[in-house]
């Protein structure tokens, strides 16, 4: 019995391809989309809260930095309060030395010297006085003591300064305590109250 010959496929049918398996064919594939589009947007999350981290430190740092630059402004903000009581003193002592004949000039010499020097460490550090004799009551720089009725000046100017103020940059150290001109008390004429003319009346009115 002959052996059988196994059959060999034909160049044609060689050549041509497999058609594809149902199975093979790839869907439409609207879950890889969704998820796609769910990272996209936890991407975009993740941008948005770098970038407003990122713009809170920003205003962060800013608002330390003005922080810093205040705390230097006014560092010696409580010493200043101190030396103003000091400085009073030295002008009263100043005002009575320039009163008083019999103090020896080298002691007017001194202590005005010594006045000087104080004024100009205080303008070192941008205090400046607040003098404000025959301007504007400002209730925000000065504190008013008295009111006075005057014609001198116009009502609600200051009058006298009891003690002048101070301020630091923009900061008010004190107020300058003064006394402020108020409209004069206009006298009644003689004769002019309300008693002589219900007297009158009552005269007239008399019968006898």
């Amino acid at each position: 019995m002959a052996p059988t010959k196994s059959k060999k496929p034909s160049p044609e049918t060689a050549a041509e391809p497999e058609e594809p398996k149902s199975e093979d064919i790839p869907p439409d594939q609207p879950e890889e989309e969704t998820e796609v589009e769910r990272l996209h947007e936890e991407v975009q999350q993740l941008q948005d809260g770098l970038a407003r981290a990122q713009a809170e430190l920003v205003n962060l740092h800013k608002r330390h930095e003005r922080e810093r630059e205040t705390a230097a402004r006014y560092r010696v903000e409580p010493l200043a309060r101190e030396l103003l009581e000091i400085l009073d003193a030295m002008e009263e002592a100043q005002d009575a030395m320039t009163r008083e004949e019999s103090v020896p000039e080298a002691v007017r010499e001194g202590q005005a010297l010594t006045l000087r020097h104080m004024m100009q460490i205080l303008d070192r550090f941008s205090i400046e006085a607040i003098d404000p004799k025959g301007k504007v009551f400002d209730p925000q720089l000065h504190e008013a003591v008295a009111m006075q009725p005057t014609e001198e000046v116009a009502s609600g100017s200051v009058m006298e300064v009891f003690r002048k103020g101070y301020r630091m940059h923009d900061r008010l150290l004190r107020p300058a305590r003064v006394v402020v001109a108020s409209e004069p008390v206009s006298e009644k004429p003689d004769g002019g109250d309300d008693e002589g003319g219900s007297g009158s009346s009552g005269e007239s009115a008399d019968p006898a």
